[in-house]
């Protein structure tokens, strides 16, 4: 499984890799709380952190890191501009 947010396949793995049914991570009504079974599921996820930064940074839809988009989207605006993710990485990068 190719995987956005790594840089180099390093062995960790989602732990949504392996779900018969991919779809249950892209739910079709927006705004829904993640489910209790799937919160589970990304809560002890290896790689909830870096998944949940990627959706941060990107514009994703769906489950990522145990957030749905509507949940990203608020704390994206909660946030302080100079607090972003881009923001952090721009000015770590200058």
């Amino acid at each position: 499984m190719s995987l956005p947010f790594l840089a180099v396949d390093d062995g960790r793995h989602p732990s949504c890799a392996d779900l018969p049914d991919p779809d249950v991570m892209f739910p079709k009504v927006g705004g829904r709380p993640v489910p209790p079974d799937i919160a589970r599921m990304c809560a002890n996820c290896p790689l909830r952190q870096p998944c949940l930064e990627y959706a941060l940074r990107e514009p994703v839809d769906g489950i990522w890191g145990g957030t749905t988009a509507k949940q990203r989207r608020r704390m994206n605006h909660n946030l302080p501009a100079y607090l972003t993710l881009g923001a952090l990485e721009r000015k770590a990068s200058a």
